[in-house]
């Protein structure tokens, strides 16, 4: 009998690191997003079973950002480590906690009862995070805006559900921050077609498809135009006309006022001008509505 002996300690301890870091985060050691997609797909399959529902919570930090600009990414990254481990305390061992990238993290809860359920997890994930962070020389407080969906079919798709939470995140945000919001399907179609406008808005600015109008200001005594005021609309090239209330405040939470405004402003000083080179009793005064974002712009 001839016999031989390998020791493959070193190689499956490398296949196990290299599995690790295949579906997890670098960063916390959370699972990545392929990992929790393929735990949330599993989790799907089970619910009729148990008969309960399952909740995907989709978190993001408030003003991460500033976090990086102002203190640098190493303080960024220690925050983002310390996140991660308070929202593990928050919640149960069969739950998932995942970080997606940047400051977007994901919790899958399993077997929910109710609504009520998710957002009592919320709560406990919102007062966990309220709480400052002893960061070295520095002591942050964040704030975290949440969306919630619920999911109590086999039926439902993984990517359904991280798009849905991901709506209701959104919808969070745009009502001032620092709050949940539980998906909706009645909004869900608003929602998209908010989102789908704003993707769309910066390539209308590269399109140049912002038409500046002018009302005119009249003098009723005497009806001579004594003024106007530069409107700007946005034709849309399937929508036409889309109104300022429509696509504004959506400019102004992108930052595409600032390139915006400067077009208007730029256009409309020069319909001015030109206005009165032609005609001598032209109006000598134009109106040009401004943003708050203009404000801060040092420009």
């Amino acid at each position: 009998i001839v016999g031989t002996v390998h020791d493959v300690t070193e190689r499956k301890a490398l296949e196990e690191r290299l599995e690790h870091q295949a579906f997890h985060d670098s960063l916390t050691g959370l699972p990545n997003r392929t990992l929790f997609m393929d735990r949330l797909g599993h989790a799907l399959a089970r619910v009729e079973r148990h008969e309960k529902s399952i909740a995907v919570l989709f978190l993001d930090l408030d003003d991460f950002k500033l976090v990086n600009d102002s203190l640098g990414h190493e303080v960024g990254d220690r925050l983002l480590v310390e996140v991660a481990g308070r929202l593990k305390e928050c919640v149960r061992p069969q739950d998932t906690v995942a970080r997606l990238g940047g400051d977007e993290f994901t919790v899958l809860l399993e077997e929910v009862e109710n609504v009520e359920g998710a957002t009592h997890v919320v709560g406990r994930v919102t007062e966990a995070l309220r709480t400052p962070f002893d960061l070295g020389e520095h002591r942050l407080s964040t704030g975290v805006s949440i969306g919630g969906v619920l999911g109590n079919s086999a039926r439902d798709r993984p990517e359904d559900l991280l798009r849905n939470a991901d709506l209701a995140l959104y919808e969070a945000k745009r009502r001032g921050k620092a709050r949940y919001e539980i998906f909706d399907p009645g909004t869900n179609q608003r929602l998209a077609e908010r989102l789908k406008l704003k993707r769309e808005l910066g390539r209308a600015l590269e399109r140049d498809e912002f038409r500046v109008l002018y009302q005119p200001k009249m003098l009723l005594r005497t009806g001579r135009i004594i003024g106007t005021e530069a409107l700007v609309r946005w034709e849309h090239p399937e929508r036409g006309l889309i109104p300022p209330a429509e696509f504004v405040p959506l400019a102004e939470e992108s930052g595409l006022i600032i390139p915006i405004g400067y077009k208007v402003l730029e256009e409309a000083c020069r319909q001015a001008r030109s206005w009165q080179e032609r005609y001598l009793d032209a109006p000598q005064t134009m109106c040009i509505n401004l943003s708050f974002r203009q404000f801060n712009d040092p420009g």
